[in-house]
């Protein structure tokens, strides 16, 4: 009897276990699902292939047709097999496309701030080597002033202008400005100015305060040397023209003679023939008339009047004038680190500052002559060789965007092969976008892309022309599968390949088709999502997912599609293996090209790669496979859409509504989604779109929206029974409920998060008797900056109850940015 009931127990079980799997409610088998499905002409999706777009890299000079199969790699850091990826398309690679910047990119439209006579000059980091009152010489463009420094700071310079010079702009532009700051060299120059002569390096020397002579016409003019250096004089009074010939005066006193019997004054002076007639001065260097001189015959020539007079023979010639209001800078010694075209600060007697430049530089033996611009009179003293050459912080970036106002990008450079049809992608480092070229004037070098570009600045954004799609993937030997038999209907072939790429296909119920060619005989095939529509003649071939990871390959009976034709051997399979999830790629994971080629010196992958995924599982069988019939393909409904996204293999989420009107015409409804695995949509946000658009009725159009990450933190206090579990064990425990109940997998977008929730998936850890449980109030974006939901509803204490989250949001715990604080206590009642 015990063993007759075991057994009818056991039996019944069994015929349980066999009506259960008759049932989508309730089948529990994978392989029982996907035939149930079926029967709603619903297949599994397959485990898609992750897809991105590399930007290509040319060598110089290189133009021409790359072929599809370019494949590049990860490289793990822990030893794990890489993770590979192929080009998908061929492409027209060009090395003038390799990278293309907006004009001006390099070249500010800011301007230097500022105030009255101080302006602020942003530093790019700390300076060092210069000190508060140091000199230098501000330029921008043709301008240029002389500045002294006022305050300095980690970020910036405090200056004061000094006589700005003509040319100065009221409102200098960044991108002009260079600053010349700390002088190491400082050097007295000889005299200049308005009274300031030149004689000829031959000349006979002259001593301060002598006294010049020269004709000025029929007229003779005097004048006192104030200071003399060299060959260079400043007089007291205007000097002689340039080529006058300068005698030096010699001066007679007045003395006291005894002249028949009486004592007279006089000034005895040479006769006439010996000296320059009338060239006479008193002490005050006035003229003396000839007529007040009295010439004893043969003897000599006197006067009676002055104290002192001033003459001048021929033999005091000095020789002529060289250069009259001497302008010129001339500098004792040798040039040294002077150079044409250096700024310089010129200071005055007055201690008075003004900038130059060095227009020329006439080195001598013993001195060196400098022609500055503009010309400076009365330097007392040149500062020059400076330390610092500085260009304002961002002279180099133009932060405005790479559109203009109509949405077109005017180029630096605009290639001859660039044109309409062109993909390509925008990055500036930070973010990337795929866009494809439609406009290109080239009168005005100007190019429209769509979708435009938003968010992108001109000084570090690239347009690289080479992108092209790849997928996660690496192409396989051909495979011969067997032999058609036209006798046959429906025949089928299984191809053992349990990570069978797929690639994004609109046209396909999932989104993605395998990546695969069939070649019967010398034809190939057409891959179609089911051949339920094929005509009898069509050579055509469907995939069906198996529970293993294998596909079968089915073919026509002559109704639906056409049957394999006879033959031996002559079914072939090209196909490439890589998918699911472990081909979603941050930005820049592929590095390495798994072979060179002579075309390409490198290549960058700026996008994220996205769209890999599992296998599709039970739960979403259930789920999906009676969402189909409700859609039938088509999407009116906001549900609708959300079905239509989520029957897309690379996606987990979508949620749909429709947004504030924005002036577009027709209906609007967004869509956001979250791609399997979580992390940005890449390329996945095209080809969605690209489905659900063929989908739409065509009033509507469809935008798809990334979904934002928002992140909670828990501080946790648990009741333990220490008597009957270790408090380690259950903190543990609980860490790893909570991050699996409110894992990204199990949470849905827009959905509130309650305390309640969590302390449910607490309290449902063996082992904890009871818990509080306390919100963090600081909620996280995906970058760990801070966020905010929608709502938070707190309690008349201040906790938080509940957290609504916008459409676009998805709360949840996540492993690295959660603050997960849990701490356990002895239970007692």
């Amino acid at each position: 009897m015990r063993t007759l009931a075991r057994s009818a127990h056991v039996l019944t079980e069994h015929i349980d276990a066999n009506s259960n799997e008759t049932f989508l409610a309730t089948a529990t088998e994978w392989e029982s699902l996907r035939k149930l499905v079926a029967l709603l002409n619903y297949r599994p999706a397959p485990s898609p292939s992750a897809s991105t777009a590399l930007v290509l890299l040319a060598t110089d000079n290189v133009s021409g047709l790359l072929e599809k199969g370019f494949g590049v790699k990860t490289k793990p850091d822990d030893g794990s097999p890489p993770v590979i990826f192929e080009t998908l398309e061929e492409l027209d690679l060009d090395a003038t496309l390799n990278e293309l910047k907006a004009k001006n990119w390099n070249r500010s439209t800011a301007v230097l701030a500022q105030n009255a006579d101080i302006t602020t000059f942003a530093l790019a980091g700390p300076l060092k080597g210069t000190s508060v009152g140091d000199l230098g010489v501000l330029s921008c463009a043709d301008g240029m002033v002389a500045v002294s420094l006022v305050d300095i700071s980690i970020d910036a310079l405090q200056l004061r202008l000094h006589n700005p010079a003509p040319g100065w702009p009221a409102a200098p532009p960044l991108a002009d400005a260079v600053l010349w700051l700390t002088a190491r060299s400082r050097r007295v120059p000889k005299i200049t100015g308005q009274n300031v002569i030149s004689l000829s390096p031959s000349s006979i020397p002259v001593a301060d305060n002598s006294i010049l002579i020269w004709a000025n016409g029929s007229t003779w003019q005097a004048a006192r040397v104030a200071i003399s250096q060299g060959s260079r004089l400043l007089l007291d009074r205007n000097g002689p023209a340039a080529g006058t010939q300068v005698f030096l005066g010699l001066a007679a006193q007045r003395q006291l003679y005894s002249i028949n019997g009486a004592d007279e004054h006089r000034i005895i002076l040479p006769l006439a023939s010996d000296r320059h007639s009338g060239a006479l001065f008193n002490a005050g260097l006035n003229p003396i008339n000839e007529s007040a001189v009295t010439s004893i015959s043969g003897l000599y020539d006197y006067l009676e009047e002055p104290a002192l007079a001033y003459y001048s023979t021929a033999d005091q010639a000095l020789g002529p004038v060289s250069y009259a209001s001497q302008q010129s800078v001339e500098l004792s010694g040798k040039a040294e680190s002077l150079s044409t075209g250096d700024l310089l600060v010129i200071e005055d007697q007055d201690g008075a500052l003004s900038a130059a430049r060095l227009e020329s530089l006439e080195a001598g033996a013993d001195s060196v002559l400098l022609e500055l611009v503009p010309s400076l009179g009365g330097a007392a003293l040149i500062h020059g060789h400076f330390k610092h050459q500085l260009h304002p912080a961002g002279f180099d970036r133009n932060t405005d965007p790479i559109q203009d106002g109509d949405n077109s990008i005017t180029l630096q450079m605009l290639p001859e092969t660039l044109k309409p049809g062109r993909k390509v992608i925008v990055s500036d480092g930070e973010q990337a976008q795929q866009a494809l070229v439609t406009q290109v004037d080239r009168a005005q070098g100007k190019i429209r892309l769509h979708p435009p570009v938003q968010g992108f600045a001109a000084w570090n954004t690239v347009i690289y022309g080479n992108a092209i799609a790849a997928g996660h993937g690496e192409s396989a030997k051909e495979k011969v599968l067997g032999s058609g038999d036209a006798s046959r209907s429906n025949q089928s072939f299984e191809l053992k390949v349990d990570d069978l790429s797929h690639v994004p296909d609109p046209a396909f119920v999932q989104g993605v088709r395998a990546d695969l060619e069939v070649w019967v005989g010398g034809r190939r095939w057409q891959q179609v999502d089911s051949l339920d529509s094929a005509g009898p003649e069509e050579h055509q071939y469907a995939v069906i997912q198996l529970e293993g990871g294998n596909v079968t390959l089915c073919f026509g009976d002559g109704s639906h599609g056409r049957r394999l034709p006879t033959g031996n051997n002559n079914v072939r399979a090209r196909y490439r293996r890589g998918a699911g999830l472990a081909g979603n790629l941050a930005p820049g994971a592929l590095v390495k090209a798994l072979s060179p080629h002579p075309w390409i010196d490198d290549f960058l992958q700026p996008m994220a790669a996205s769209g890999g995924n599992d296998r599709e599982d039970s739960t979403t069988l259930r789920d999906n496979a009676p969402a189909s019939t409700l859609t039938l393909g088509r999407a009116v409904s906001l549900v609708d859409f959300q079905h239509l996204a989520i029957s897309q293999a690379g996606v987990w989420q979508a949620r749909a509504f429709r947004p504030a009107p924005d002036g577009r015409p027709g209906e609007i409804v967004r869509v956001v989604i979250l791609p399997a695995g979580g992390g940005q949509l890449g390329t996945l946000k095209e080809d969605v779109q690209t489905f659900l658009q063929q989908r739409a009725e065509p009033q509507v159009q469809v935008d798809i929206a990334p979904w934002q990450p928002l992140i909670f933190s828990v501080d946790v206090s648990l009741a333990v029974d220490s008597r009957a579990f270790q408090p380690e064990l259950v903190v543990d425990a609980v860490r790893n409920a909570l991050l699996e109940t409110f894992s990204l997998s199990q949470r849905k977008l827009g959905e509130p998060l309650f305390r309640s929730q969590l302390m449910a998936a607490v309290e449902s850890v063996e082992g904890v008797s009871n818990c509080s449980l306390v919100i963090a109030s600081l909620l996280l974006d995906g970058a760990g900056n801070a966020a905010t939901a929608a709502r938070v509803v707190r309690a008349a204490d201040s906790s938080i109850r509940r957290i609504s989250a916008r459409p676009e949001q998805l709360l949840h715990l996540d492993a690295a940015l959660s603050q997960i604080a849990i701490n356990s206590h002895e239970w007692s009642l």
